[in-house]
């Protein structure tokens, strides 16, 4: 099971936001009587969302486009958000180890975890983590 999908990635963020398909396809700008339709689509895999309607879910959602896609890893900015879909999904969190990493990943994985203990010490709440993964550049 592939789920690491860009269908998976929409359908959490709509959830997340408390959205119907229908109201989520309205704001992203489809017509009413199409719109759940083609959210469902997305969500299922039936069609692949071309990259304007990934930018306009993300306006939506009020995130970063790349948070949408499945990550090609081509850079670290990239890596760092597959990682983030691996926590939403598995809570996957990485300890990043002098030496054991690339150096251009080193840095953006100890940003990352260095929010995590703000997170797990209260030093901010679950939306501000959320906001700061999901705004990351």
């Amino acid at each position: 099971m592939d789920i690491l999908n860009t269908g998976k990635r929409i359908r959490y963020f709509r959830i997340l936001n408390g959205m119907t398909q229908k109201v989520l396809g309205m704001a992203a700008g489809f017509p009413e009587k199409s719109a759940d339709v083609r959210i469902a689509q997305y969500e299922t895999g039936t069609r692949k969302p071309k990259h304007d309607v990934i930018v306009s879910l993300a306006n939506v959602f009020n995130v970063s486009p790349m948070v949408l896609e499945v990550p090609s890893i081509k850079n670290s900015t990239e890596l760092c958000y597959l990682l983030f879909a691996l926590e939403d999904e598995f809570g996957v969190v990485l300890y990043p180890q002098p030496g054991n990493y690339i150096e251009e990943i080193c840095e953006p994985i100890t940003l990352w975890q260095h929010q995590r203990e703000l997170l797990e010490a209260g030093g901010i709440c679950y939306e501000e983590y959320d906001h700061w993964r999901y705004h990351y550049r």
